[in-house]
């Protein structure tokens, strides 16, 4: 009895489960789908009048991944006018449309290579195609390893490009559909030619920045081959230190270079120091040659005699290059009066640096318009150093 109760229990059950496995599941958008590797698409390729069109009337229509009103939107609308390409695909009142070049999105840099001519391919296996810079969200889809896109600008870590393979859903109200239509046709190459234009304008930026990157790196070492040459060339014995070369080759590249630049900073600080040792070796020199005999100075006339005697007054300054001597001037208003020395040794000067002094002393070429020397024969301090 219990067997025979089983037994219809069973039948009635496969009755009630064969027809329910007969019926088809609805389809489902898959919110990140895969493909294999496409080409950029041609928005040309096509014969005109084989593919079905549809022109925008609505300004600021949306472009979203998927077919629902709550869908994720791409970074870019379409305006009155632009002429998109109407798949056939329909859902819930969305019409799936394809740009000329594609939908703008975003891959990431580190599954990516980028051709010198702004083309970029999927890089790995499941590359993520995203409709915004962030991985923090599902992405629109995964391609497969190959996939081609079109450059349109680099944001950080992320490349902006179009997809041409991607699809766009808009508004089904927001199209009208045309087929062979010559105008309509026409504006789609129109669409087609501005998003071209903004893939090339990119390509062309992107070489200029490499090439101006490469030019910097150029101008760097170019800029530490002159500096080990000036700090070889301050090692050779005064007398055989030669910079003419040296320095032409450092203006030379400092005048090419925006004044705003770090290494035309670098480029006037050598070339500062060139000429720091140029005055600190003239100098040396005409210590060094025979004094000529001059007149003393003398002090001009006044109604109160200075009760130094015609000194010299002004502040003592001492500079320190980094290889060389330092050179010891006296200053006033700004101006350099007179460099310099003291052949008796009776007053070391550099201990007097910043102090303001009145000095006697024996002035050699007197005459010369470029430097004006000092031999000190007496010193007295008139203030002390300014803090």
């Amino acid at each position: 009895m219990f067997d025979a109760q089983r037994a219809a229990i069973a039948a009635l059950f496969l009755a009630w489960l064969l027809p329910a496995q007969d019926v088809t599941p609805p389809v489902t958008q898959d919110p990140t789908p895969t493909s294999t590797p496409q080409p950029a698409a041609d928005p040309s390729a096509t014969v005109q009048g084989t593919r079905s069109l549809g022109r925008v009337e609505r300004a600021g229509t949306t472009l979203r991944c998927f077919p629902t009103a709550h869908s994720p939107a791409y970074d870019e609308t379409l305006g009155e006018g632009d002429v998109v390409e109407l798949t056939g695909e329909e859902q819930s009142g969305f019409r799936a449309v394809r740009l000329p070049l594609g939908v703008a999105g975003f891959v990431h840099k580190d599954f990516a290579t980028i051709a010198d001519d702004g083309m970029v391919r999927s890089k790995g296996a499941r590359v993520a195609f995203r409709y915004r810079a962030t991985s923090k969200e599902a992405p629109v889809r995964f391609v497969d390893e190959g996939t081609e896109f079109r450059l349109l600008a680099e944001d950080g870590d992320w490349l902006r490009v179009r997809a041409s393979q991607q699809v766009a859903w808009v508004p089904g109200d927001a199209v009208l559909a045309f087929s062979g239509n010559e105008t309509v046709e026409a504006a789609w190459q129109s669409f087609a030619k501005r998003q071209g234009d903004a893939v090339e304008a990119a390509a062309t930026s992107r070489k200029a920045k490499i090439a101006a990157v490469a030019e910097l790196e150029a101008t760097r070492t170019r800029l530490a081959a002159l500096g080990e040459s000036l700090k070889a060339e301050m090692l050779q014995p005064n007398q055989e230190q030669d910079f003419a070369a040296l320095r032409a080759d450092l203006q030379k590249l400092a005048d090419g270079l925006p004044a705003e630049a770090a290494e035309r900073r670098d480029a006037e600080r050598m070339l500062a120091e060139i000429d720091r040792q140029l005055r600190a070796l003239e100098m040396m020199r005409i210590v060094n040659e025979p004094a000529k005999p001059t007149a003393p100075l003398v002090a001009a006339p006044g109604p109160e005699r200075d009760p130094l005697g015609g000194a010299q007054t002004g502040w003592l300054r001492v500079s320190r290059p980094l290889f060389g001597s330092p050179s010891i001037a006296i200053e006033k208003g700004g101006q350099v009066l007179f460099q310099l020395t003291c052949s008796t040794g009776r007053y070391p000067l550099e201990v007097f640096d910043g102090m303001e002094v009145a000095v006697h002393g024996n002035a050699m070429r007197a005459d010369a318009e470029s430097l004006r020397m000092l031999d000190v024969t007496r010193l007295e301090v008139l203030g002390r150093a300014r803090r």
